[in-house]
């Protein structure tokens, strides 16, 4: 009996700890999926209104025909439906596009499991934090811009969970690099820098 209060007692102060992290995340979530969307919406608008075109982030520099694969994976924790679910879904889009491909993997869960799978990962960023702050994502950001301008990957990809609820998140991936025109508006728009 004792044992079992002290089991609920520690899954309690667990289940608070959690509530409060799930909070914080959300709210943060909430104002980057803002800001997010403002900044593409702008980019896309910039960026259409002319001399979009031979900006290489528009049209990729190189021809080597090869995409670039980030995924983003937990690092530690209970996540392994979470983690399995976005491996199943890269397994299903390198079949549905075969060719040459790299694979970045950010989180550190999964050595092991890739290897076991013969998926080749070319590179790991296994020391970034579950909310990453700009200096942690920089080496990323950098390595990833230096493979797209140097040609040596012709498209940057996200794979990651979207998250829909608490309960439920879906894999999913977004194409970083090149950026898409395909949404600009028409007009002249006005911006305040």
């Amino acid at each position: 009996i004792k044992s079992v209060e002290s089991t609920r007692q520690i899954t309690a102060s667990m289940k608070m700890i959690a509530a409060a992290k799930l909070r914080r995340v959300q709210a943060m979530q909430s104002s980057l999926d803002s800001f997010e969307q403002s900044a593409r919406r702008m980019l896309t608008k910039l960026l259409s209104t002319g001399s979009g075109g031979e900006s290489p982030y528009v049209k990729a520099p190189g021809s080597s025909g090869r995409n670039c694969y980030v995924l983003l994976v937990g690092n530690r924790g209970m996540c392994g439906v979470y983690n399995i679910a976005l491996v199943k879904h890269l397994q299903a889009l390198f079949e549905k596009e075969p060719g040459e491909r790299m694979l970045i993997v950010c989180g550190r869960w999964g050595r092991e499991l890739f290897n076991s799978l013969n998926i080749r990962v070319d590179r790991h960023f296994d020391q970034l934090s579950d909310t990453p702050t700009p200096e942690e994502i920089r080496a990323l950001t950098d390595f990833l811009l230096e493979l797209y301008m140097s040609g040596q990957a012709d498209g940057i990809r996200l794979v990651y969970q979207e998250y829909l609820t608490v309960l439920k998140q879906q894999p999913a991936e977004k194409q970083l690099l090149p950026l898409s025109l395909e949404n600009g508006e028409d007009g002249s728009p006005k911006y305040i820098l």
